[in-house]
């Protein structure tokens, strides 16, 4: 666990206008110098903050802004321009235009201002002032958890479709595994309900797990020893959801394995889980053995991404490789059994589900085997150790919002054998893939 976020600033709200240009000169600065995504959406959410708080201290409009039209640093010249160009727009345009020049990241984004001017002014948007979105339609939640098929069913079919020999070759390769489905959220529900999204249920004294944030094209600290290296600054991680063992007691799937209480969570890197940079995130895979004063707790840091959330049911299911993964490869199957294969292990993943959409991305699970978006996992392929897929986590939906990882992705919790024969699920590791 990383060091706890807090934050001592007092509110934008009760700053003055200078204070406030300090602090918008200040977000922009850190913004230039660091490459993490997530971080970088974060200081943007609090910039746009910062305003809205300085045209509320003074005429409503962002006239405070205009003398950084002549700073001596380009990216606030070009901020500065973006924003005041309601105000000024031939100064603001002509200073613009003289950054997009530049053959630095300034002149790209200058340039990128430009195009977007003219792509708006192309594509005014026709909706009426009235409309209003209508609630996203439930694809997967307001279905009770389906579950999977038997293995009593399964091996029938194994034998028909196939030879001999490779129907048992397949037939070992099958892993139990529990089907994890979205629910509606219940209001009443408390706060250590199993559930994906909003703000986890932790100890008062809990530390929110973090990331390190490396600045941009330094790794000079890598030729360091470890006790010199400096300590970088933290981004919390994402929280993705929670679950409540007890919730798990009876089903087959994790006979012996999962504690019978205690709340099992779940994080992930903004980064990683976006499609932004590599899987291979540590730290994610947290644990708490009770539940009795367990509270939702409040956002680590100011314009924290927070989750759409639901309700989660569980299924027992059976799981097979899917068609990309080196267990399948390892058969060297001709195409027409790869493709009769291929077909099978899609009847297996959806067998018992009534919802109209329920694709690969859809699929949320724990144990089984990783449906994969692109190839066989590189916490798979890049470790010498025995493992598996501890949670997969796809899109859901709480019948009226939904989410999605993106784009096209899934998020995967693997682990090795030896550490989940002890016990020690918080060793898994984060990994993602995405189209």
């Amino acid at each position: 666990m990383e060091a706890r976020i807090t934050s001592d600033k007092r509110a934008i709200t009760e700053c003055t206008v200078p204070e406030l240009l300090e602090l918008f000169v200040a977000n922009l600065g850190e913004y230039e110098k660091i490459d993490h995504i997530g971080r970088k959406n974060r200081l943007v959410a609090g910039r746009m903050r910062i305003i809205s708080a300085i045209k509320a201290k003074t005429d409503g409009t962002l006239r405070a802004l205009l003398p950084l039209l002549s700073s001596p640093d380009p990216m606030l010249r070009l901020e500065a321009a973006i924003h005041c160009k309601e105000l000024d727009r031939d100064a603001a345009v002509a200073v613009i235009k003289k950054l997009a020049e530049r053959s630095d990241n300034v002149g790209r984004e200058a340039r990128h201002s430009m195009h977007l001017d003219e792509f708006l002014k192309e594509h005014v948007s026709t909706l009426p002032p009235e409309h209003v979105p209508k609630p996203w339609d439930s694809r997967l939640s307001g279905h009770r958890p389906p579950a999977g098929i038997t293995r009593d069913e399964l091996e029938p079919i194994l034998f028909d479709a196939f030879p001999r020999d490779i129907a048992a070759a397949l037939l070992a390769l099958v892993r139990p595994a529990i089907r994890v489905w979205p629910q509606p959220l219940d209001p009443n529900a408390p706060a250590t309900c199993s559930r994906f999204g909003g703000l986890p249920a932790m100890p008062s004294d809990w530390i929110w797990p973090t990331v390190d944030i490396l600045p941009k094209g330094d790794f000079s600290w890598l030729d360091q020893p470890r006790e010199k290296r400096p300590k970088f600054d933290q981004e919390p991680r994402w929280f993705i959801g929670q679950i409540n063992c007890a919730d798990l007691i009876g089903l087959a799937g994790v006979r012996g394995i999962f504690p019978h209480e205690g709340l099992l969570y779940f994080f992930g890197d903004s980064d990683v889980v976006t499609g932004c940079t590599g899987g291979g995130d540590d730290d994610c895979v947290l644990y708490w053995p009770e539940t009795q004063g367990l509270e939702r707790v409040n956002v680590p840091v100011a314009d924290f991404e927070i989750l759409p959330s639901c309700g989660l049911g569980f299924a027992d299911m059976l799981d097979l490789p899917h068609p990309f993964s080196g267990a399948i490869e390892a058969l060297a199957l001709p195409k027409e059994l790869r493709d009769r294969y291929h077909d099978l292990r899609e009847t297996v993943s959806n067998y018992g589900v009534s919802a109209e959409r329920f694709h690969e991305l859809d699929r949320s699970k724990i144990f089984g085997w990783p449906d994969l978006v692109q190839g066989e996992l590189d916490t798979f392929a890049n470790t010498k150790k025995p493992c598996r897929l501890f949670a997969q986590i796809g899109n859901y939906d709480n019948g009226i919002t939904s989410n999605s990882w993106g784009p096209g992705g899934l998020i995967y919790y693997v682990i090795d054998d030896a550490d989940l024969a002890e016990g020690e699920v918080t060793r898994a590791v984060c990994d993602f893939q995405c189209t």
